[in-house]
């Protein structure tokens, strides 16, 4: 018996989340904003960029468009 499997590269992986579950794809960008704003950290879509996953970054820069940042930072951030 052979088990078949694929292989995903990081962008598709993650799209194929964000497809699944994309409420909890911005959850998971808002506790990576409050994790790394404060540090100045690169932006996520930067980041992702750099981490081989350009078309998943793209989602997150249209998420964080319509996200309420003074909302998931807090106020003075």
């Amino acid at each position: 018996m052979y088990v078949t499997y694929e292989v995903y590269g990081a962008d598709d992986f993650f799209e194929l989340v964000d497809d699944s579950a994309p409420q909890l794809v911005r959850q998971v960008m808002e506790e990576q904003l409050r994790y790394w704003v404060p540090r100045r950290g690169k932006p996520l879509p930067e980041a992702l960029r750099a981490a081989s996953a350009p078309r998943f970054g793209e989602r997150i820069r249209g998420y964080l468009q319509v996200t309420d940042l003074g909302k998931v930072l807090g106020p003075g951030t």
